[in-house]
């Protein structure tokens, strides 16, 4: 079974916060958005720290709306994401793209489209939300950072290990 038929359960095992349901869907240095934060982590330990900080912050619900198979190994998802406060109280309820690579039927890298012009700033979903003042500011995180092919497989531009 390939991803684009799996990416239902994928989504429904993220909404049901089994994260490693979900990481079995990922490469072992996948490379994921901070959608909350802005930038982005790399591997599956950062990925699982990052929805555990995440959560313990905000309730998002995603559920499959369209999907597209852009082949060169890309599948494109259109989502309906909901964003709650811990309370119960919508802070934002949007449509956007997550834009998926793969390799050998592995995610290697996720990309968010909402049609804004920074890639891996914080999504507009959670734009609602209020930060310390001592936070970093939203959008100074990742600006100009995606995936893009180099060499053997994608990698997050701009980053660099360690």
């Amino acid at each position: 079974m390939g991803l684009v038929s799996s990416l239902p359960a994928m989504y429904r095992a993220f909404n049901e916060r089994e994260v490693d349901t979900v990481l079995d869907f990922m490469s072992e240095n996948v490379s994921w958005p901070k959608a909350s934060e802005g930038g982005r982590v790399v591997g599956k330990l950062a990925v699982r720290e990052y929805w555990t900080r995440q959560w313990a912050e905000f309730d998002p619900l995603v559920s499959v709306v369209e999907t597209i198979d852009r082949k060169n190994d890309t599948i494109a998802v259109k989502v309906r994401q909901v964003v709650k406060d811990l309370r119960g109280s919508v802070l934002s309820d949007s449509e956007l793209w997550h834009v998926y690579t793969l390799r050998d039927g592995l995610i290697v890298c996720m990309d968010i489209e909402d049609g804004g012009d920074e890639r891996d700033a914080p999504s507009a979903a959670f734009s609602k939300i209020e930060k310390a003042p001592d936070d970093t500011p939203f959008g100074s995180q990742g600006r100009g950072e995606h995936c893009i092919s180099v060499g053997p497989g994608p990698v997050p531009y701009g980053f660099s290990p360690g």
